[in-house]
């Protein structure tokens, strides 16, 4: 091991820069900065700033696992080592893998550490969640297409997936915050607004904001389709 660094789980001799416990430490030990030096330093900041320490591979979660492509060998040793064991926050996130091939593997990964009845116990709970999360998100779902040209598509699991007129792709997800409010990234739904598009206002700074208009024509649907 080499600290600071780690080797990419997908091969190919590449590596990342992460912070070491030292200095996971100092930051959480450190006051948070005032807004105008945030703002003064954030372009330096995001360009050397290592990745975030989560801890050893055991400690997390599953649904932490299952949000990127992470070989599923190492999901099988999560499952034989993992502290926390597995629950429907879990099973949920699992459903919501994009990859049929995957999501059938870690399913059956899932079902043979807690066993039939487990298993499908925890699958109740987890559809349960995917429908209160499809309600909450209703105001967000659907095909949007926005000024500039990009078009969009909220799924019923949060999904974003936008595509500009050159046909590069954005891949984002919609969050329910902790206030209940809807959030991609720094952008948060104005729901009181009762017209036909939607606004997204950017929370440091409500004069930047999206506005999506309903696009059910089927040529946005078919270009969506396609790209992803």
């Amino acid at each position: 091991d080499i600290p600071g660094w780690c080797e990419l789980a997908v091969g190919g001799d590449a590596w990342m820069r992460i912070e070491t416990p030292e200095e996971a430490a100092e930051r959480l030990k450190a006051p948070a900065p005032a807004k105008e030096e945030k703002v003064e330093n954030e372009e330096d900041s995001e360009d050397d700033a290592p990745a975030t320490y989560l801890g050893p591979l055991a400690e997390q979660r599953l649904r932490v696992l299952v949000q990127t492509r992470t070989p599923l060998s190492l999901v099988r040793r999560w499952m034989r080592n993992c502290t926390g064991g597995v629950t429907a926050e879990d099973v949920q996130q699992v459903q919501e893998v994009e990859d049929l091939r995957v999501r059938l593997v870690l399913q059956e990964i899932v079902r043979e550490q807690l066993g039939d009845a487990g298993f499908e116990e925890l699958y109740a709970e987890a559809t349960a969640i995917a429908e209160r999360r499809k309600q909450r998100l209703s105001k967000a779902l659907g095909r949007f297409s926005s000024p500039n040209g990009i078009v969009w598509h909220v799924s019923p699991a949060g999904a974003v997936h936008g595509l500009h007129q050159d046909g590069s792709r954005l891949r984002d997800k919609v969050e329910v915050t902790p206030d209940d409010k809807l959030q991609i990234g720094p952008f948060v739904l104005d729901e009181t607004r009762s017209c036909s598009c939607i606004h997204w206002h950017r929370t440091d700074d409500h004069s930047k904001a999206w506005v999506w208009s309903q696009d059910k024509s089927l040529g946005t649907r078919v270009r969506l389709g396609l790209a992803f």
